[in-house]
């Protein structure tokens, strides 16, 4: 059984690379999940027929256990700045020096924070050039533990990402775990996400450089959600039960 994350690597690999990688994959699995129909249906347009004899099925990406009081994300003080964060691996494919180029230079409105490990050190000092000088970006890069990563998502308003291909995340669950709203570009995926969770707690927007884009976010951060998110199709007891499921029929029908 094979959870597809990604359609294919998040870092770009020779042609030879895929067909040799996933041709020798296909041979091995019987089980393809897929965390939301949108990245099945990419998963079918990458892949075309080569996992044809697999059994497939969609099951979401499970909620994170959340690390401290969580609970629905109050609106920030209309006087203190709203606060957004990016957490995780600090890769290239996020966009991250790109996000930092484009948030606002008003310190007093919003507050950028990234906090992570970077996977490649010219990456890193990339990134630490792009937030040197800024007063409204604010850089936490190493290794967090599981008590810091809940510190930086909690001091947040929401959690963003500047993903142009994102179809499933594990930092926008995050996020709603901790009961934040998130932010990222209007993919296939993150519409879908946002559409079972609810419009309150997914902002979904076109492009970084959209002149809208952050006096728009700030009026919907400033409203509070008047409905919790819809996060049961992502309860573990229902995922692990959907889990159960399909083992039981893999094993039967092999």
């Amino acid at each position: 059984m094979w959870t597809a994350h990604n359609s294919l690597p998040h870092e770009p690999i020779s042609r030879w690379q895929q067909r040799a990688f996933y041709g020798a994959l296909a041979k091995l699995v019987a089980v393809v999940v897929h965390l939301s129909q949108a990245t099945q249906e990419e998963f079918y347009r990458v892949h075309g027929s080569r996992f044809g004899r697999a059994r497939h099925a969609v099951i979401r990406h499970g909620l994170y256990e959340a690390v401290g009081a969580a609970g629905h994300s109050p609106p920030a003080d209309s006087d203190q700045p709203l606060v957004l964060a990016n957490v995780g691996q600090l890769r290239p494919y996020k966009r991250l020096v790109e996000l930092v180029a484009r948030f606002p230079l008003q310190p007093s409105r919003l507050r950028l924070v990234i906090a992570g490990a970077a996977v490649d050190a010219a990456y890193s000092e990339k990134l630490m050039r792009a937030v040197t000088g800024s007063s409204s970006v604010e850089l936490r890069a190493g290794w967090l533990a599981e008590e810091e990563i809940a510190q930086v998502v909690l001091g947040s308003d929401a959690l963003i990402s500047a993903d142009p291909d994102l179809g499933n995340s594990g930092m926008l669950l995050l996020g709603l775990s901790y009961g934040r709203r998130v932010i990222a570009m209007a993919t296939p995926g993150v519409v879908e996400l946002r559409e079972t969770v609810g419009d309150e707690w997914v902002f979904s927007y076109g492009e970084l450089d959209d002149p809208d884009l952050w006096d728009n976010l700030e009026v919907w951060l400033r409203k509070k959600p008047l409905n919790a998110p819809n996060l049961t199709e992502f309860a573990w007891s229902v995922v692990g039960e959907q889990h159960r499921q399909l083992f039981e029929t893999a094993v039967n029908r092999h």
